[in-house]
């Protein structure tokens, strides 16, 4: 998800996210959620973020995803 004015959430270096994840994992895929965790993680930059803000739609945040 995208929330361009962040949301609030107590950081005390007042840092309001703006980009959200949410991962969905079967209930037999052990560490499944993990090894997504790794590889979205390797993903972040300035520039990803950037993207991500700058997408029109879904369908250009999942190229992003892919192709970052």
């Amino acid at each position: 998800g995208v929330k361009r004015e962040g949301i609030e959430y107590g950081d005390d270096d007042g840092i309001n996210p703006t980009v959200f994840f949410m991962i969905a994992s079967p209930d037999n895929g052990a560490d499944h959620h993990i090894y997504v965790l790794q590889e979205l993680f390797g993903k972040f930059s300035d520039e990803f973020i950037q993207n991500i803000h700058n997408a029109k739609d879904e369908q250009q945040i999942l190229n992003i995803l892919i192709n970052s």
